[in-house]
């Protein structure tokens, strides 16, 4: 992904900023969506996470469970993890779209959910908590 792909992808999502999806009017919208659009951070953390995100499937229909489970919150500690550095909810979003993913928001409170595989998906979720209880019991 080139930075053009970056922005036309993010032309599509309109409402999106780094932190995830606001409101259009809010006053701020405009500051935070450019900072998002301009700065070299954010596409290095859409490129990380579709690093990630190329090894899932994409789902026909959306579940409750995927409505609740695949979201960008919950895949960000499994892109940090694997990349190795933070990334934000904003970055992962255009990735998505990018690699053809369907996101599905909620316009109340903002969230939204990718149709990600969901067997695939609860098995990387399953095997990152597993590395986190291991983590914990060993002190790193």
């Amino acid at each position: 992904m080139r930075k053009a792909e970056f922005e036309k992808t993010l032309n599509d999502l309109p409402g999106l900023v780094a932190e995830g999806f606001i409101n259009v009017y809010s006053p701020d919208y405009a500051i935070r969506r450019r900072r998002f659009k301009q700065s070299a951070i954010y596409l290095k953390e859409t490129l990380d996470a579709i690093d990630y995100l190329e090894r899932f499937q994409k789902s026909i229909v959306l579940t409750p469970w995927q409505r609740k489970h695949c979201t960008p919150e919950n895949l960000q500690p499994l892109i940090a993890w694997h990349a190795g550095r933070p990334v934000s909810v904003g970055p992962i979003l255009v990735a998505a779209v990018y690699l053809g993913f369907r996101i599905e928001r909620d316009d109340i409170n903002g969230s939204a959910c990718l149709n990600l595989f969901a067997r695939q998906f609860e098995g990387e979720l399953r095997d990152y908590r597993l590395r986190q209880v291991i983590k914990q019991a060993v002190g790193s």
